[in-house]
């Protein structure tokens, strides 16, 4: 069986689909990504969908990549009593949970994490859209995981997915500097991008 990268949350909306999916373009398909969410938040013909896996055609290809190839798992917003998400976890090399530096956010992510433990403590805490005034918020946090003595292999922080998305779609343009301005606007993102990149490889 090849590497899993879990991206889990039970919180709907923080960014699992869109960083999972930007990940596997940043990946260049040395990976691939499975939807295990009933909707197809991202319309890419090489993606499987979990809705799709009914057709055996589809079922066989799903199990044979897992047998040869690396993969990325983008789940459902499921709490870890769905038998589907919990295999994923359980087998899991990564678990990279996304989440905003906001109290409300952070309680409920809180309990993510907690519950984790039980199954797989090989997590990466992904801070999105982040700015440098959730700073505080974020150490605080991290202080309160250690008194609570809840384990992460690491944390990290991504800013806004639209650079990201611009980034990856004109990198071979602008990466070999034939536009200044692009580079300026697009360059930090994709570094961005390319440590949270490296930051997982190392990690599994």
């Amino acid at each position: 069986m090849g590497k899993l990268i879990s991206f889990f949350n039970t919180k709907g909306g923080t960014g699992k689909s869109t960083l999972s999916y930007l990940l596997y373009k940043h990946f260049n398909n040395n990976y691939f990504l499975t939807n295990l969410d009933f909707i197809k938040a991202i319309d890419d013909p090489n993606i499987l969908h979990f809705t799709d896996l009914k057709d055996k055609e589809l079922q066989q290809q799903f199990l044979d990549n897992l047998k040869t190839r690396d993969a990325i798992i983008d789940t459902r917003g499921s709490l870890l009593n769905d038998k589907t998400i919990y295999y994923f976890i359980k087998k899991s090399n990564l678990i990279v949970v996304p989440a905003y530096a906001d109290v409300l956010n952070l309680r409920q992510t809180f309990v993510v994490l907690k519950d984790l433990q039980k199954i797989n403590n090989k997590i990466l805490l992904v801070f999105n859209k982040y700015n440098e005034e959730q700073e505080e918020t974020i150490k605080e946090f991290l202080d309160f995981l250690n008194t609570k003595n809840i384990k992460i292999l690491d944390y990290t922080t991504v800013k806004n997915y639209k650079s990201y998305v611009k980034a990856i779609e004109n990198k071979d343009y602008y990466l070999k500097g034939q536009n200044k301005f692009l580079d300026y606007v697009l360059r930090n993102a994709y570094n961005n991008l390319e440590n949270l990149h490296n930051k997982i490889q190392n990690l599994i």
